[in-house]
């Protein structure tokens, strides 16, 4: 891990990229490319997108829209956004369209059910249609998101960390410093001391249950992570030994003590932070935008917490090309205007995340300047992809109602066993 990491705080020094002009020579060889190639025909293409808020949603309509008129009379594309009246609706969509062979030309893909997608020969390898220079410029962790069994399948907009948000009122009130430098960084065991100490009749000491579903192994697989261990095999379909692992076990056993302590709510409303019901907050980067808008609340940001390892979660949504495309060479000239650099700065400040280009990285505005330290070190030093594994979408949603259930009580040995019965009776 350390080694994987050292690279990648090299490559982040390295940053080389696309200017806005370069996009525009890009855009106009692949017209010559098209007009050499086409027969006069349009190309039509279809994308899928999970519906979004609205900021986000408006971006992919606009950008389309201005791609439909770069190309007119060459290709265009029709997107559908698809609602998601829970958490996996529109993975659910996806995966039936797979089976009746439905499936858009473009889809949008969480970063973890990349390899899932690509086991089931739902996405083709992207390595013959891109070469080193269309990819170098992205960012370590997004490529290495987007690579299942040695191809690359799908490639990230943007980036995501998530941070511990803090009310500097409170913890000024409450005599607590927190961290600056990420070796100071508060270890779970400090930080449980730390909501104890902030929580009150009226406020909790943390909030950090953004949704029940992929949220909750986007943050917390981090303990096992910190642990010096993961939830499942490496590239693999076994999580007998990992989820319940004896450090896992202890790991998420001072997250059980913290709910029944009630230093956070198990239910709780989205803006408890924001409503100064809660000192601290753990939260994606995406909730800064949220945090800049509102008056009067004074806060900060520091670091992840961990174990005995520095880790932070890491990965986002990526496009990849199904395998019931049939103008592959289109769709490829779609992905590389979706994530040219122009529409990758555009997109990151959108949407509140970071862009997907080192170039972009190097000098992006942050609201401070902790803000940006914190962010950039988890960036480049302790971020962490979830499981590249064909089984995700179980092992995610095991994990997710097993790590709830302790929260809530369970026995924590029964809860993870269990959920290892069920995926490794599925995977074997």
């Amino acid at each position: 891990m350390r080694f994987r990491l050292m690279l990648f705080m090299l490559a982040i020094l390295v940053l080389t990229g696309c200017t806005g002009k370069d996009d525009q020579k890009e855009i106009e060889l692949l017209d010559e490319e098209l007009m050499e190639a086409g027969n006069g025909d349009v190309i039509e293409l279809t994308m899928w997108m999970p519906q979004g808020e609205e900021d986000e949603y408006q971006w992919y309509l606009d950008n389309i829209e201005t791609f439909n008129r770069l190309y007119r009379g060459k290709i265009h594309v029709d997107i559908d956004f698809i609602l998601r009246g829970d958490v996996f609706a529109y993975e659910d969509q996806v995966n039936t369209a797979a089976v009746s062979g439905g499936l858009p030309d473009v889809l949008a893909v969480d970063g973890p059910n990349i390899a899932y997608y690509a086991s089931q020969d739902m996405l083709i390898p992207l390595d013959s249609m891109l070469t080193e220079d269309d990819i170098e410029d992205f960012a370590p962790s997004l490529i290495e998101q987007g690579t299942y069994d040695n191809h690359f399948y799908a490639i990230g907009i943007s980036e995501s960390s998530v941070v511990l948000f803090y009310n500097k009122e409170m913890l000024d009130a409450a005599g607590i410093v927190p961290p600056t430098e990420l070796e100071e960084a508060w270890t779970w065991n400090e930080f449980h001391e730390v909501c104890k100490i902030l929580t009150t009749e009226n406020t909790y000491g943390t909030t950090m249950i953004y949704d029940l579903g992929e949220w909750m192994t986007y943050c917390f697989e981090q303990l096992w992570l910190s642990s010096g261990t993961d939830i499942i095999s490496e590239y693999g379909m076994t999580t007998e030994g990992y989820l319940n692992s004896e450090e896992g076990i202890k790991a998420i056993s001072v997250i059980q003590d913290m709910a029944q302590e009630n230093l956070f709510k198990l239910n709780p409303t989205p803006t408890e932070f924001e409503e100064e019901k809660a000192a601290t907050k753990i939260g994606g980067i995406w909730e800064v935008a949220n945090m800049q808008k509102i008056p009067n609340l004074n806060w900060g940001v520091t670091y992840f917490p961990y174990y005995q390892y520095h880790t932070s979660p890491s990965g986002s949504w990526a496009y990849g090309i199904s395998s019931d495309c049939k103008e592959r060479q289109s769709a490829v000239i779609l992905l590389k205007y979706l994530t040219n650099t122009e529409n990758a700065a555009s997109f990151a400040k959108t949407t509140n995340m970071l862009p997907s280009r080192k170039s972009l990285l190097a000098e992006w505005e942050f609201p401070n300047e902790l803000t940006s330290k914190v962010i950039t070190d988890q960036l480049t030093i302790t971020a962490e992809p979830r499981p590249r594994t064909p089984i995700y979408p179980l092992l995610s949603n095991q994990f997710s109602e097993a790590v709830y259930n302790i929260m809530k009580g369970n026995d924590i040995r029964s809860e993870l066993d269990r959920a290892v019965n069920i995926i490794d009776s599925y995977s074997q």
